[in-house]
């Protein structure tokens, strides 16, 4: 009996992310082993790292409500950007692998259902270039955007402007959110996402793999 209890003991504060139960123990709190969202889906971790990303939702899909920080080889910080608040730059192929387990680099149909959800018509989904979206400023960050074109951010998005990596340079800072999706377009281009800090639009567009940019990672359905 004294075993029984001594092993429940050891059990309920030693769980890690190499047990077999199904979940990892972190900080106090229990994250699923198979999407790391906690009980309440307000939470991902990221077992590789031990980071924290809030998590919303838009139109029944689950979104990282931050840019991804996973410092995967290959990624890129620029020193201007804190981590925690802009995360890394990503070429395309490091982003299509750079999400953590049970999530996927957000496609280009998942912009389009997150655009619909905050209210893009639809004649203008999927059209090319800029696209009005009278709400940007609910998915914009309170601050860091330059010449205080700072949002509301009340979805709790909080879309940063962490620029880009583009020939040798990072460039854009403060300017320009960039983020890719999944959808692959050209042999060399994929569909990419960006918004200017004044205008009240979603840019979508060809971007070239070499150049690196932001990532929000969607959970797997």
């Amino acid at each position: 009996m004294l075993f029984l209890l001594s092993c429940a003991a050891l059990f309920s504060t030693s769980c890690t992310k190499n047990d077999d139960v199904g979940s990892y123990f972190h900080e106090g709190a229990s994250y699923s082993k198979s999407t790391g969202l906690d009980a309440e889906s307000k939470w991902l971790y990221d077992a590789r790292d031990n980071e924290l990303y809030p998590v919303v939702e838009f139109g029944g899909k689950y979104w990282m409500a931050e840019n991804l920080r996973y410092e995967a080889e290959g990624a890129m910080l620029n020193a201007d950007n804190p981590s925690k608040e802009y995360g890394c730059l990503y070429d395309w192929s490091l982003a299509k692998t750079a999400c953590p387990a049970g999530w996927h680099l957000s496609s280009d149909a998942d912009w389009k259902d997150l655009e619909k959800a905050l209210g893009m018509a639809d004649t203008d989904l999927s059209m090319l270039g800029g696209r009005t979206l009278a709400n940007i400023s609910d998915l914009k960050a309170e601050t860091g955007w330059n010449n205080g074109n700072n949002g509301s951010n009340t979805t709790l998005f909080s879309m940063l402007p962490a620029g880009r990596y583009a020939v040798g340079v990072f460039e854009n800072i403060e300017d320009y959110a960039f983020f890719w999706t999944s959808t692959q377009d050209t042999e060399n281009e994929s569909i990419g996402r960006y918004v200017f800090h004044s205008r009240d639009q979603v840019t979508r567009t060809h971007v070239d793999h070499s150049i690196a940019q932001s990532c929000r990672c969607v959970l797997d359905y």
